[in-house]
């Protein structure tokens, strides 16, 4: 009876064994790169093969060897590549090995006979063994910089896979020895699961290594597309200013044209259309910096589409020593809050924009109109839209730049007129 006990506890603990493999696999080697039945197939003829062989030939060589091809088989169903695979069965295979080391060590060593009852004292060992490999899954996945999908050098896992069967024959070697005693049995398997810490460790640090890197590439190749996207901007923009002059000329000799000749009523209306839109296609901000003239022009031109008058003054060379995102959050936040204040009064409506930059320092002060509605607590404004939560960051964002660059920022309004004063000591941020 105990014996029928002991196999239906190793059959489950089987199952569970399998899930924390699975999971070993997905942390490691990410998604499944078979289709789904393939996979439940494999996992199903995995454990029906390690079930039987544990059972029929108990046998702690075979055992080992049966672990390990199971590991690859199932470790194929997430990865192609075989210094991959076999890095990370190696690593899934001592996992185990050394709960069960562990395990033998607490009982040996406690002088706890477990198996003094035969099955019914291993059964026990195989639930505890379980338990403690769940809860190493846990410990080994909860490190988050390991990304399954970057592609670590072939050396490094050579090197886990070196290290990990050295540490593998080393423990066999003085865990089936007569002449070791029992402390250094113990000092030998925790420092071996110190070393297994350890790796995981590195490779955690490797992977979050390779991810600010990979990030820091994309962020330099982005800025050379930027500054080329830029560039080409500038160019097109003078290209169509140019273009747009020459096009109103050649407009208005048609129109004065057709007055002399007094017919084709239909054809100047339809040229005085095209005057008016191509004098509407304004560009209110040309300073020669691309970045600074193309979110002022963006946002201007939305206020402009929602009849809000605009005056705009700007002293700013062509280069700035600053972050041009950082000056983008700065512009296209306050002009943002602008433009929604300035809607909201059926007359009046206006924005004034007036930007320089002098002795290493941008100075920003915007002025629009509003309803006179201010919520502010102890000095600090707060906003009143419905959304607080993404238009408080849009607040937080403009005094984290502000402090970036020791700048200052003030606000003053009254009934009818709300207006934004800062400035920005580049020098400083330099």
């Amino acid at each position: 009876m105990d014996k029928i006990w002991y196999i239906l506890t190793y059959l489950i603990v089987n199952a569970l064994d399998l899930g924390v493999t699975a999971k070993y696999m997905n942390f490691f080697l990410g998604k499944l790169k078979v289709q789904k039945n393939r996979a439940g197939i494999t996992y199903i003829l995995c454990y029906i093969i390690g079930s039987l062989q544990y059972i029929l030939f108990p046998i702690p060589l075979v055992n080992g060897i049966t672990s390990f091809i199971i590991l690859y088989f199932i470790a194929d169903c997430y990865e192609k590549k075989l210094n991959r695979i076999m890095s990370t069965v190696v690593l899934v295979f001592m996992f185990p090995l050394m709960c069960e080391l562990v395990l033998g060590l607490i009982i040996d060593g406690g002088n706890r006979n477990m198996t003094q009852n035969g099955y019914f004292g291993e059964t026990y060992q195989l639930i505890c063994l379980s338990i403690m490999q769940i809860l190493l899954c846990c410990v080994v996945t909860s490190f988050k910089n390991v990304n399954s999908k970057l592609q670590l050098p072939i050396g490094f896992n050579i090197s886990i896979i070196l290290v990990i069967l050295l540490i593998y024959c080393m423990e066999l070697m003085i865990y089936m020895s007569k002449d070791v005693s029992q402390n250094i049995k113990i000092i030998s398997v925790f420092l071996s699961l110190f070393i297994l810490m350890l790796i995981m460790y590195m490779y955690d640090l490797m992977s979050g290594s390779y991810i600010n890197s990979i990030h820091t590439k994309m962020m330099e190749r982005e800025n050379i597309y930027s500054a080329k996207q830029a560039e080409v901007l500038r160019k097109n923009s003078d290209s169509i200013r140019k273009i747009r002059h020459d096009m109103n000329n050649h407009l208005y000799v048609l129109e004065s044209l057709i007055d002399e000749d007094g017919e084709n009523v239909e054809a100047k209306k339809y040229i005085e259309q095209m005057i008016g839109k191509i004098n509407q296609a304004k560009m209110y901000c040309d300073s020669g910096n691309v970045q600074l003239d193309s979110i002022v022009n963006y946002k201007l031109s939305e206020a402009a589409e929602k009849d809000i008058n605009i005056e705009l003054i700007t002293k700013l060379p062509e280069i700035i020593e600053a972050d041009m995102g950082d000056m983008v959050t700065v512009l296209g936040n306050i002009l943002d809050n602008a433009i929604e204040a300035a809607q909201i009064p059926d007359k009046d409506r206006y924005i004034k924009l007036d930007i320089k930059y002098k002795s290493g320092a941008m100075f920003i002060t915007l002025k629009n109109s509003y309803d006179g509605r201010i919520n502010a607590k102890n000095g600090v404004l707060k906003t009143i839209k419905s959304n607080k939560i993404e238009h408080g960051i849009g607040l937080n964002s403009v005094q984290e730049v502000v402090q970036k660059y020791n700048g200052e920022v003030e606000m003053e309004y009254d009934d009818r007129e709300f207006c934004i004063m800062i400035v920005l000591y580049m020098n400083n941020y330099c």
